[in-house]
């Protein structure tokens, strides 16, 4: 056990002693490009299964080795975060996984430049700067070259006489693996038989997308976030200063609450009390119309609250303001429930989406963001603070879905409350369910043994479809996924098709 300690100790030492160099960096990223065209490019293009999840853990560990010589515990919660993320990747891979993986890692890289207290909103605006600057990285250090070769001669002639051996070797190692059959059987053995194939778009593609991500995870600076000066805070402070003065914001605020309490008063007249519409409108056009603009109205209203009763504002303790601020904040959440009403009485009529799903969990987040913006009033709470509860509200849930198999409940909801199954509702979108993909055959099976309609054949055809796509698609070990594992074995085959009746002579 010692041994095996040291050894440790040995390679952590060699990495903190490599981990500055520019070419250990660039080797680094030219071993992610071959690996990432080794898992994800075959003979049929591009196909990425659990071989994602396995790709994100090797770059978290080049990532860790070189980015982060002396790991804090903040290093080490995300850390963990990512590689809870590189096992969601591997159980089944998601664009919201792929995404949150490339946020935890850009934030190991930028975390020496974020200081004690994170403000969520500077981190916002340094992710996105570190987002941007992926693309001319590259070309910013291929500069920096350029000017070290200037500067110091002697560095050109250690730099430029690599170009030229590294083109002949691959070059003519390419013609003589061509030409030679027992060199063209090694190469295949080892797997490398597809880098030898002419480079086609998706190839390059790949290279270039890997190679920038790599590169700007494994050589970017810190970025530091553009700050006002105290002459441009004082200009922007008296601008805004005349339009939020005490008589203007009571005089907005009374307005915008009579305003809600209309359009609430309607929401509880048609939306919750079920009074009948007017003619001509129907109860799911009624709750489709207002979702999403009452979400946005909702949201403006607290960016006005949060700009009205600011540090240093002349409305901040005006006790009038704060009053109208909270029946408006009330009125604002009552909305809130409301939108998410008409979602849900719409979902009733037209079945659930992936974008239905998504937009209650927003309209969910926006209510918790409308009492949090309360209970930053109430306890005297700043700015930061507010933001800061919002972002990790929110990082939570897109981190928790990312475990989630939100296609498959969205096909079960569905089947079970379709007219063929329950009775009531609308019939079973069968094309959405294939458009939904291998998630959804659980529910179909379900659908196949229990529903009562004309369309079962339709059904079983579309999960047979479904059952080979994804049979197919755990044959080739570069799209192969754990969750897809586990759900063909809990599925049964589909029957093979009847033998053909043999014709017997009278």
């Amino acid at each position: 056990m010692t041994g095996f300690g040291g050894f440790l100790l040995l390679g952590r030492a060699f990495l903190d002693h490599i981990s500055s160099r520019f070419w250990t960096k660039a080797g680094a990223a030219l071993i992610l490009v071959l690996l990432a065209d080794h898992l994800f490019l075959g003979t049929q293009g591009l196909a990425a299964g659990s071989t994602l999840g396995f790709f994100g853990l090797i770059l978290l560990f080049f990532v860790w080795a070189l980015r982060v010589p002396s790991p804090k515990a903040g290093d080490y919660l995300l850390g963990a975060l990512a590689l809870g993320l590189c096992l969601a990747l591997f159980n089944d891979p998601s664009v919201l996984a792929a995404g949150l993986l490339w946020t935890a890692l850009a934030l190991l890289v930028l975390r020496p430049s974020l200081g004690t207290f994170i403000d969520a909103r500077d981190l916002v605006l340094k992710l996105t700067a570190f987002t941007f600057s992926a693309s001319i990285r590259p070309l910013k250090d291929l500069g920096l070259l350029q000017k070290a070769a200037r500067r110091h001669p002697r560095a050109r002639i250690r730099v430029t006489p690599f170009i030229l051996p590294l083109a002949a070797l691959m070059l003519f190692g390419a013609l003589l693996i061509w030409a030679n059959p027992i060199l063209e059987d090694l190469a295949s053995r080892l797997n490398f038989d597809t880098l030898r194939q002419t480079p086609r778009l998706d190839r390059l593609v790949l290279w270039a997308i890997v190679g920038i991500i790599a590169w700007n995870l494994l050589r970017s600076s810190a970025i530091h976030s553009p700050k006002a000066s105290e002459s441009q805070a004082a200009v922007l402070d008296g601008r805004v200063a005349r339009f939020f003065s005490p008589m203007s914001v009571l005089a907005a605020l009374i307005l915008c609450n009579a305003t809600f309490a209309l359009e609430n008063g309607l929401d509880i007249t048609y939306l919750w009390a079920g009074e009948t519409l007017p003619s001509g409108m129907t109860y799911a056009q009624y709750a489709h119309r207002g979702a999403y603009p009452l979400i946005l109205t909702a949201l403006l209203a607290g960016a006005f609250v949060l700009i009205a009763l600011g540090r240093g504002s002349p409305t901040e303790h005006h006790q009038g303001v704060r009053t109208l601020v909270y029946l408006w904040l009330a009125q604002n959440v009552f909305l809130v429930a409301s939108a998410i009403l008409r979602t849900l009485n719409y979902v009733e009529d037209y079945s659930l989406t992936l974008l239905r799903l998504a937009a209650l969990i927003w309209m969910g987040l926006v209510g918790l963001g409308l009492v949090l913006i309360v209970l930053r009033i109430v306890f005297d709470g700043s700015g930061r603070w507010l933001i800061n509860a919002n972002a990790l509200a929110a990082a939570g849930v897109l981190y928790i879905a990312a475990f989630v198999d939100l296609p498959g409940i969205v096909a079960n909801y569905n089947v079970r409350h379709a007219f063929e199954t329950a009775g009531r509702g609308v019939y079973l979108d069968i094309d959405y369910l294939r458009e939904l993909g291998p998630a959804s055959l659980p529910a179909l099976d379900w659908f196949i043994a229990n529903g009562k309609s004309t369309r079962q054949a339709y059904g079983v055809s579309v999960r047979d479809e479904l059952y080979a796509k994804l049979h197919d698609r755990q044959q080739n070990w570069r799209s192969w996924t754990w969750a897809g594992e586990r759900l063909l074995a809990s599925l049964l085959p589909p029957p093979p098709p009847p033998a053909p009746r043999m014709w017997k002579a009278p």
